[in-house]
């Protein structure tokens, strides 16, 4: 989706490193979940998302990443210019030198995900089925164009290309088979 500016939306990730003494780690979360509710409520920030990293031997030895998904470029700026000190601040006020920060912005680039054939979800598996039952069925020339016939109008409803190619592909199976076994095509 793209706002009027041109901007592509919810692209951007502000990712916050945090690294922790071990003794305010319980009151440091408590502090995180305030904060990163009071971030969600500024315009702009869409999501947050939390991930612990496993401790290290440092001093530092608690390490957390918050990663905040951006509507865009603009707000981002806009939090910059309007809150941003003003809530670090709270986190410098309340942890001091018990505690490192250090952010960076992120550009979405791609998201990839695994094979289809081996992570199906229970409802892309039916999807999927949908997809190659017609050409299955077209083997028994009446069962296989119901099937292909149903196979299309899944696929016109859903707007899945995959099950509309399965299903024509079903229908001509089945067309050319009633026509050999006429001679037509002999």
């Amino acid at each position: 989706m793209i706002n009027r500016s041109g901007e592509e939306l919810g692209t951007m990730v502000y990712e916050v490193n945090v690294h922790l003494r071990p003794e305010i780690q319980q009151e440091y979360k408590v502090f995180l979940l305030k904060h990163m509710n009071e971030l969600l409520s500024v315009d702009g920030f869409l999501t947050a998302t939390l991930f612990e990293l496993p401790s290290t031997q440092d001093v530092f030895s608690v390490h957390l990443t918050i990663h905040y998904k951006i509507e865009s470029m603009t707000q981002l700026q806009r939090y910059f210019d309007t809150d941003a000190s003003r809530m670090r601040e709270q986190a410098i006020t309340l942890f001091g030198e018990s505690m490192k920060v250090d952010r960076r912005i992120l550009s979405y680039s791609m998201d990839l995900k695994g094979a289809r054939w081996v992570r199906l979800r229970r409802n892309e598996t039916i999807k999927t089925a949908l997809l190659y039952l017609p050409v299955l069925l077209s083997a028994f020339p009446l069962v296989g164009v119901f099937a292909a016939i149903l196979g299309l109008v899944v696929g016109v409803l859903s707007r899945r290309k995959g099950v509309i190619f399965g299903s024509v592909l079903g229908i001509v199976y089945f067309v050319f088979t009633v026509f050999s076994l006429r001679g037509v095509f002999t």
